[in-house]
């Protein structure tokens, strides 16, 4: 019996029929019901993963949902395959040998069931107020009935992104999602957004949310506002869930009690109900129509006895190659033995990530990556042992072996390599994409809670030097607790009770503390893999002496007082460090506050560098004041070196303390103008720091422009590059702001971004630098100003 007549049901039916089994399918819609009713008219079908062969007697193009519909009904009627449409199944129960299937119409028995029921008929609905409205909906019938009308799409996935793409060019479309890029969209249709996105025909809301619907608008909650939008129609496409309570009842178990858990099958799709199987979208990682149709055919296969090397399996075998083990089977139950990480990781879901991954084998003395290295991907130990490396590759007792993992912080951060990692011995390990790792995070509870936790120990050992975690530190980052806050967001106040020490995950913080006379001053900033709120813990008050607020959108990891005490008991070197520290902070704290305005010159530029920006930097040019004598010779020497088209502006930018921030590209930490760019990869950062823009990718969207809050990026039509900018570098800018919603600038709007590139192709550094005749102009990270002074008056 085969439960779904999908595409996974479909091609399960055309095996059985053309093995001469006794089959029958039991489909409560129509045929292709996946296709029939969720996707709109003439939506294109596609063929993906491009890398993945297809297995199925059920014929399968790309093309226009019309056009497979029409193939797949042509093959049912010339086969005859035995389905019987709208008939809904209600029940499934086993006895002994014999499964009992009910449905609202009759009452069968087989000796196998397969269900193929899928997800989409069980659409999550959205969790705001006003979210039932009568403008609001979960499918998209026909695009044409939509033209010149304002509407938003919430979600980030393939539907989401199909659904905004189909009303394009007749209407004014926005999409609303919740993460900072399309991590879950595949390549292909990647391409068909970032070029809608240059088109100006569809704008993308990253890190946003829904606050409320109201009758004709929507209000979208963004990192530094709300912002309201006129809205004709809401279309909610943000996933389906599993119909749990229906297959549970059936026989099948899951995972865990989370929602987005999936069923327990081996690799034959066999639950623990023997003769009771699992197939297609419900399966969570199989929620693509290649891979249903090929579960389909692989199923029947198996049933029969047939040994089938599943689809995949060739391009795992070379992947492998330096895993343990004869078979395949045996190298992937190598890794899942040997990595706790991937420990309760469905094993479709597991092939899938190994598949976008690569196995690296380095040999004794060879570094993994180097401090101050701006990577992304992360690296899971499969066999051997590295060595944690400091800044300047100073020794350590810190050592990582079988079973660990490393690079956590890349997938939280925009963030450099704290320590350097070198191999001990020869080692194998996996190193996974960003990318490909964060979905994984994002559907498999047991991965993100276990990242959580290693996040805090890695944290806490190499910020805290120490050499060996306890099991009771495993207990204390066991009951973590995870807080998101949004730009200008409150963490703590000053003079409230210190509850809990927060490591900081994401994002970054800035402290501050009133004067006698009552005005609030920043005092601190800090980034991401540190950590704030010590200070009140180790002393006898318990009480914050400071307030934090986010400085963006933030994540932070909360662990309670009484739990940091016990961990800080265990190690009296390390409390005694902790005091002393945070003494240090106090006197300097106070004598900062306890200035006045007027006798505050020698102390204001820490509360100026953190206030305008500065101490986020990794690389920002700064000017002496005293030494400038307004040349003009850095700008012209930008000028030159980039083909008439300079990218800095010496006279804009704010001064303090006798230094002048120009406006130049910072190369900031946790840059904006990286989360927003829709290929990915056309703004990057380069493994020096720099971050840099790859003309050949940019789709000339206009983001990094918009995102950028210091106005360093703009754009440039791609054919005219030394002509276009005429007046001044901040003219330009304004005229892209000005433009960006008038007809008369759409050229530009379709050019590229342009930006400092530090020079990258010029010896001698930046010309900016190299070619002030004072030494006024200079380069500096932000560890420069952990010991700056004051220029002297």
């Amino acid at each position: 019996m085969i439960v779904g007549a999908g595409p996974a049901g479909l091609s399960a039916a055309a095996r059985a029929s053309k093995q001469n089994l006794n089959y029958l399918v039991l489909e409560k819609g129509a045929i292709g019901n996946t296709l029939d009713y969720h996707y709109q008219q003439r939506k294109f079908v596609m063929s993906q993963p491009a890398e993945i062969p297809i297995r199925s007697d059920i014929p399968f193009e790309e093309g226009s949902r019309e056009s497979v519909l029409e193939s797949w009904n042509h093959y049912v009627k010339k086969n005859k395959l035995k389905i019987n449409e709208n008939e809904s199944v209600v029940d499934i129960t086993k006895n002994q040998e014999i499964f009992r299937v009910k449905t609202d119409k009759s009452e069968y028995e087989a000796k196998n069931v397969v269900l193929a029921v899928g997800k989409l008929g069980n659409s999550r609905e959205i969790k705001a107020e006003g979210a039932n409205l009568d403008f609001i909906f979960d499918r998209l019938v026909d695009p044409d009935e939509y033209n010149e009308k304002n509407i938003l799409v919430v979600g980030g996935g393939d539907s989401a992104v199909e659904l905004a793409l189909s009303l394009c060019g007749k209407n004014k479309v926005f999409i609303s999602y919740r993460n900072t890029e399309f991590f879950r969209v595949n390549p292909e249709l990647l391409n068909k957004v970032n070029e809608a996105i240059s088109s100006n025909s569809l704008r993308v809301f990253f890190n946003s949310a829904i606050k409320h619907f109201e009758p004709g608008f929507s209000t979208i909650s963004l990192e530094d506002r709300d912002l309201r939008i006129s809205t004709d129609a809401v279309f909610v496409k943000i996933g389906a869930e599993v119909p749990r309570p229906f297959l549970e009842k059936a026989g099948v178990k899951f995972y865990s009690e989370d929602t987005s858990s999936s069923p327990i099958a081996d690799d034959r799709f066999q639950t623990e109900t023997p003769g009771l199987y699992v197939i297609g979208s419900v399966c969570g990682e199989k929620d693509l129509i290649k891979k249903s149709l090929n579960d389909g055919y692989e199923v029947i296969e198996y049933i029969c006895g047939n040994n089938l090397e599943q689809v995949d399996t060739p391009l795992l075998r070379k992947k492998l190659e330096a895993v343990p083990g004869h078979s395949l089977d045996q190298k992937i139950e190598y890794i899942s033995s040997k990595l706790p990480l991937f420990l309760g990781v469905e094993r479709s879901t597991l092939r899938d990530l190994l598949i976008k991954s690569d196995v690296r084998v380095y040999k004794k003395g060879d570094f993994v990556f180097h401090a101050g290295d701006y990577s992304t991907s992360i690296f899971n130990m499969l066999e051997g042992k590295v060595q944690v490396l400091y800044e300047g590759e100073k020794e350590s007792d810190i050592f990582l072996d079988q079973g660990k993992f490393f690079g956590e912080i890349a997938l939280f951060a925009d963030k450099r390599r704290t320590s350097s990692i070198r191999a001990v011995k020869e080692s194998v390990l996996i190193e996974t994409p960003r990318r490909a790792f964060l979905k994984i995070v994002k559907t498999v509870p047991s991965v993100k809670k276990t990242i959580d936790e290693v996040f805090t120990l890695n944290t806490l050992q190499t910020t805290f030097s120490i050499p060996q975690i306890s099991d009771a530190d495993r207990n204390i980052a066991a009951k973590l607790q995870v807080e998101s806050f949004k730009k200008g967001e409150q963490i703590y106040d000053e003079g409230e009770a210190a509850d809990s020490l927060y490591i900081l995950r994401k994002g970054s913080v800035r402290t501050s503390k009133k004067n006698n006379e009552g005005k609030e001053n920043i005092i601190n900033y800090i980034h991401c893999g540190d950590y704030f709120g010590v200070d009140a813990l180790i002393d006898s008050t318990d009480i914050r002496v400071a307030k934090v607020t986010a400085s963006a959108l933030t994540e932070v990891i909360k662990i309670p007082a009484e739990d940091f005490k016990l961990f800080i008991n265990n190690y009296p070197e390390l409390q005694s460090e902790l005091q002393s520290q945070a003494e240090r902070r106090v006197i300097r704290a106070s004598t900062f506050i306890g200035l006045t305005d007027e006798n505050r010159d020698n102390s204001q530029f820490i509360s100026d560098y953190i206030k305008h920006g500065v101490i986020d930097s990794t690389d920002v040019l700064i000017i002496d004041e005293k030494k400038c004598t307004r040349c003009d010779n850095c700008v012209k020497a930008c000028e030159s070196t980039h083909n008439g088209q300079t990218r800095l502006d010496r006279i804009p930018g704010p001064s303090f303390s006798g230094i002048h921030v120009p406006v130049a590209c910072r190369h900031c930490e946790g840059a904006p103008c990286l989360q927003d760019c829709p290929p990915g990869d056309a703004i990057f950062r380069a493994s020096d720091g720099a971050i840099k823009i790859d003309e050949e990718k940019c789709i000339g969207c206009g983001n990094c422009a918009s995102f950028c809050p210091y106005g360093v990026v703009f754009m440039v039509e791609k054919k005219e590059k030394p002509t276009l900018l005429k007046g001044t570098w901040q003219d330009a800018i304004n005229l892209f702001k000005l433009g960006l919603n008038k007809k008369t600038y759409t050229e530009a709007v379709k050019g590229i971004a342009v930006k400092c590139d530090l020079c990258e192709n010029i010896s001698g550094g930046p010309a900016c630098v190299s070619s002030c005749p004072t030494g006024a102009a200079i380069r500096v990270g932000k560890d420069y100003f952990e010991n700056f002074e004051k220029p002297d008056e």
